[in-house]
């Protein structure tokens, strides 16, 4: 049962962001930004110079070398105010991103299983997966999943199976289920388990295809 949230992987993610945020890495990352920067500069100004849109001459040195060593100023001052300078911030919201929860709202689903008495069974599960798993294709895969497994148990019983009981019943599709779609968080909870009376049909609480009668 995956019930961690968020998952452990993203809070692996969000480390491996963290490590970017020490000072010495920030202070290489700026250095680098800088040295890009000084070649960008002086690029442009020895294309000037040699296109005689610009003359060299020592005013015109000296402005471009202020411009240049700009970015160094800025790699100091970025360091010095770590982890509140430009990208130690940007870097904290994306961590950030990755350690919030994962919305997981119940999806509920009804089983209704026959019995080897000819009575029926009626089973209320909520699952509980984050929205962007919340897919038709895999919804129907856990009710297959699951009615294949509560199908074959109740039609060995006279009478429902206990609410534990169906709990570690889907223990081992849903992990199979979870593992072959890499579903980070999937959990669920027995809400209702009981012996419909002859005659009575509970309403679908999903939808048509995810409410059924086992064989």
């Amino acid at each position: 049962m995956r019930r961690q949230n968020p998952p452990q992987a993203n809070i692996e993610k969000a480390k491996h962001i963290e490590r970017y945020m020490r000072r010495p890495v920030i202070g290489m990352v700026y250095a680098s930004l800088g040295i890009v920067y000084a070649v960008f500069a002086w690029a442009i100004f020895f294309s000037l110079v040699r296109d005689s849109l610009l003359a060299e001459t020592p005013i015109t040195v000296a402005v471009f070398a202020a411009i240049v060593l700009v970015p160094a100023g800025g790699a100091f001052l970025g360091v010095f105010v770590s982890p509140n300078d430009p990208i130690s911030h940007r870097l904290a919201e994306v961590a950030d991103k990755w350690r919030r929860p994962l919305d997981t709202p119940a999806e509920l689903f009804t089983f209704r299983e026959l019995m080897m008495s000819g009575e029926t069974s009626c089973i209320k599960i909520s699952f509980f997966l984050p929205l962007n798993n919340r897919t038709g294709s895999i919804k129907e895969r856990i009710y297959n999943y699951v009615h294949g497994v509560l199908g074959k148990e109740c039609g060995l019983r006279t009478a429902p199976p206990p609410r534990l009981e169906v709990q570690n019943l889907i223990e081992a599709p849903m992990e199979i289920l979870a593992s072959e779609c890499d579903i980070p968080i999937l959990y669920w909870e027995v809400d209702e388990v009981y012996e419909m009376q002859p005659g009575f049909n509970t309403p679908n609480t999903l939808s048509p295809q995810y409410s059924g009668m086992g064989a």
